[in-house]
């Protein structure tokens, strides 16, 4: 629902690495009130777009008055090697 009834802003990472392939979603407060298991003050949808398909995205939930209290929901795969650099 929030995807569907545009509840969410988007924004750029302006980093060389990042502005091609990661893209950021901060959810509305009117989407927060939809997760009615909990109150949650602060969402962030981030998505990996690799290939020309969004791969895979991350859903960050944060409680209401406490930044320690964050729930993390990932959906989706990867179909690259990353490279780890010394």
């Amino acid at each position: 629902r929030i995807i569907s009834e545009k509840l969410y802003t988007s924004y750029a990472d302006y980093r060389k690495e990042y502005a091609d392939v990661h893209y950021y979603f901060r959810i509305s407060n009117e989407g927060l009130a939809l997760f009615d298991d909990k109150q949650y003050e602060y969402g962030l949808i981030f998505c990996e777009y690799r290939d020309d398909i969004f791969q895979r995205f991350f859903i960050r939930l944060t409680e209401t008055g406490d930044d320690k209290s964050k729930t993390w929901y990932t959906f989706g795969t990867i179909d690259y090697e990353p490279n780890v650099l010394p």
